[in-house]
């Protein structure tokens, strides 16, 4: 007897070890315990917004080498369907070939390039409304998926450079969802509207290019929990998307928008844990996601805390947040047109924009956050290239 007490004792003192020697245990509360196998790689982690077709008044051509000299590797990209084409899908050539020479020029660097729309067609003429969700046979809400599906066909067809397109943006938040009879939708009815516009979006992707991959419109957070355990209820249900139960008909990636007004390196990664972890339950796999919008700092900080924020947020996202492939820092360049908006690491490089100059702000000049941004990247290369030395106000 004595000996079996024996060994039993060394057995588990053998297992205390083992488990002892593996490191601490995964904080259910952070992580998926089930496995390891993430999706994302992280080599395009270095990600940027800028909205080339929408600021053609410098020379994009500079703006992309800048981008290059900064380190991104990933680029979201603007691409929205009423500048290509009308509610008949008859294509605006001009407007056609000039994204397929900004396109070329895109293609001559090593980037990540991923395509997205937020305007959909409806009976009104104005590309930024939303039809009401209707089932009902021959409601306006079937008309309206039909030209969302066409849309985003007709959208991939003309532009096969793009194999990663992200089906529309911030769903969940108002100012994205304006009803095309007056007024806004609740969260619910923002959810199930979303789950068709992601349904009929990558199905008319496919049709197009049946190896892309789609991406659900990136989600604001304020709400993204309860947003994202909606579309997944709704997909379970089988009363969407043409009665699918399989989420990769909806999307085969996932994106949405943490934006901080702070940086808190702990609350940042328990926040997007638990969006992901949402996911992650439905899905019984891994999925990649992007931050498709994160930033702003430079609006709303002082100018050394903005460059802290933004190499904290991405070393943070590398060590702790291994579902994530890339992030999109919002923004590139500033725009004084729109409400002088400064959320760029970048001046706004249109000198004609500027009505009061001072010392700080040069045209095109970069910003502190420019500098730490290609310092993290591995970046090289001037960032002088759109910078343009004026006379000052005094």
């Amino acid at each position: 007897m004595k000996r079996k007490i024996t060994v039993l004792l060394l057995a588990l003192l053998l297992v205390l070890c083992f488990v002892g020697c593996q490191g601490p245990a995964v904080d259910n509360d952070e992580e998926p315990v089930e496995d390891t196998a993430y999706t994302a790689d992280q080599k395009y982690i270095y990600g940027m917004d800028y909205i080339i077709y929408e600021r053609m008044d410098f020379d994009y051509v500079k703006g992309l080498q800048i981008l290059n000299n900064l380190g991104v590797k990933s680029l979201r990209h603007w691409m929205h369907f009423d500048w290509f084409m009308d509610e008949e899908m008859t294509l605006k050539q001009a407007n056609v070939d000039q994204m397929k020479q900004i396109l070329a020029e895109i293609g001559k660097y090593d980037m990540q390039l991923i395509g997205m729309s937020h305007k959909s067609f409806n009976d009104t003429g104005n590309p930024s409304l939303r039809v009401p969700f209707d089932k009902t046979e021959g409601s306006k809400y079937w008309r309206y998926l039909a030209l969302y599906e066409e849309a985003w066909y007709t959208l991939a067809k003309t532009f096969p450079e793009i194999t990663m397109w992200e089906i529309d943006n911030e769903t969940n938040n108002i100012d994205f969802m304006h009803s095309t009879e007056g007024g806004g939708f609740s969260l619910s009815e923002m959810t199930d509207i979303s789950t068709d516009l992601f349904y009929y979006g990558s199905k008319g992707v496919h049709r197009a290019n049946p190896d892309a991959i789609t991406i659900m419109g990136g989600c604001v957070t304020w709400n993204a929990e309860a947003f994202i355990e909606g579309v997944y209820e709704n997909i379970k249900s089988g009363n969407f998307g043409e009665g699918s139960t399989n989420p990769d008909d909806y999307f085969q990636a996932l994106a949405w928008h943490p934006y901080t007004s702070g940086f808190d390196a702990d609350s940042f990664v328990a926040d997007n844990w638990d969006i992901y972890n949402i996911a992650y339950r439905y899905e019984g796999k891994h999925k990649t996601v992007y931050f498709t919008e994160l930033g702003n700092w430079t609006n709303n900080q002082s100018p050394e805390k903005a460059a802290e924020y933004l190499q904290a947020v991405y070393q943070t996202t590398i060590e702790r947040l291994p579902f994530v492939e890339s992030i999109h820092y919002y923004g590139m360049f500033d725009n004084l047109r729109d409400n002088n908006n400064r959320y760029g690491i970048f001046n706004d490089p249109n000198p004609d924009n500027y009505k009061v100059l001072d010392a700080e702000e040069l045209p095109g000049a970069p910003k502190p956050a420019a500098f730490a941004y290609q310092q993290m990247a591995g970046g090289a290369g001037s960032l002088d290239l759109l910078k343009t030395e004026i006379e000052l106000a005094q």
